[in-house]
């Protein structure tokens, strides 16, 4: 088996989705931010977010004309659901942080059980 070669300038690296809505949750956190930066030229991208982290305000993406911005909680189902109709691509970009998790361990644990058991 050989090992795949590792690409050193990202750049380079084509992303072929093109002319999709994305649908991207934590979409203004660090990551998510970076994520939205890659894809909004080609694409549709609606970014569901609670905004405790917003990293998209240091981002000149908050005016594109292909973003749509939506606060909101995973935790609530039904204005999520809503949210990402008519997405073809999904992406879980949103996480708390770890002194946060580690902090309030049953907040977390919460969280991620909600998200996972929801219908």
């Amino acid at each position: 088996m050989q090992p795949i070669p590792c690409e050193s300038n990202r750049s380079d690296i084509n992303l072929p989705i093109k002319g999709k809505r994305i649908f991207i949750t934590g979409g203004a956190g660090f990551i998510g931010s970076a994520l939205v930066a890659r894809l909004i030229e080609d694409n549709e991208i609606v970014v569901y977010d609670d905004f405790r982290r917003n990293s998209m305000t240091n981002r000149s993406l908050v005016n594109h004309k292909n973003l749509k911005l939506i606060k909101g909680s995973i935790l609530e189902y039904p204005q999520l659901q809503q949210a990402m109709r008519g997405a073809i691509v999904l992406s879980n970009a949103g996480a708390d942080t770890i002194t946060r998790s580690y902090h309030t361990a049953r907040y977390g644990t919460d969280r991620r059980h909600r998200r996972q058991f929801n219908p």
